[in-house]
């Protein structure tokens, strides 16, 4: 990470993807859990809550003891990225995790969830929902990490769209990156599996497209 945006990072404060920790401890751990059961986020160690650098000490051993208690304290375990920058005269600790696909992470068989810059303690309730809506999305729903904007076939989304209006479905308005989004086809600006499957310039599988508005074909039964 570079230091410029780093430093950027900092300036900002505390949102529901970044956190500011002196020191590595219990609440670290929970705040990663926290973001592995919404969007993912960084933990910024050596960073008090107030944005001010205060650094970390670490030994040959402290990284790898971090990894392992976010590891043994979190089911399913999830495992950090974790990068040293230097900062002034000073070194912090850059801890990643990304979102977790099947939630919730449990921390400690405690459930949390990032709302805005602060860990939110989930309820019964809250719990067996983000469970549910965890199940709920399938792979088509993931971003393609291969693929960008430009290997969608604008093309073919229109020729799609026309076909589904013709069937009277349904209707969205707005250019065509907008109608991905609303059909859940832009993930963060990039394509999602889906996308690339319908709608991909290159992709042999695209014929499955034709089959939008053909009618399916009655079966009768003699005999």
């Amino acid at each position: 990470m570079r230091k410029l945006d780093l430093a950027d990072i900092i300036a900002t404060g505390e949102s529901e993807v970044v956190d500011f920790k002196a020191s590595f401890g219990k609440e670290a751990v929970e705040t990663l859990s926290a973001f592995a059961n919404h969007k993912g986020g960084m933990l910024l160690v050596g960073v008090d809550d107030s944005g001010l650098v205060v650094g970390i000490r670490q030994g040959p051993e402290t990284i790898q003891r971090w990894v392992n208690q976010v590891k043994q304290n979190t089911s399913p375990a999830i495992i950090p990225d974790v990068e040293l920058v230097a900062v002034g005269d000073k070194q912090i600790a850059v801890v990643r995790v990304g979102e977790f696909p099947v939630k919730p992470v449990a921390c400690r068989d405690r459930f949390f969830k990032r709302v805005a810059n602060s860990n939110h303690r989930l309820s019964l309730t809250e719990i067996a929902n983000l469970h549910l809506q965890s199940l709920q999305l399938s792979w088509d729903a993931y971003p393609d990490t291969r693929a960008t904007l430009e290997d969608i076939d604008e093309h073919k989304i229109e020729k799609f769209l026309k076909r589904v209006a013709e069937g009277d479905r349904f209707r969205v308005e707005g250019d065509w990156q907008t109608v991905l989004g609303k059909l859940g086809y832009l993930k963060d600006g990039a394509p999602a599996n889906a996308a690339v499957l319908l709608f991909g310039k290159n992709d042999p599988r695209m014929p499955c497209i034709s089959a939008v508005s053909k009618p399916r074909p009655r079966l009768s039964m003699t005999g």
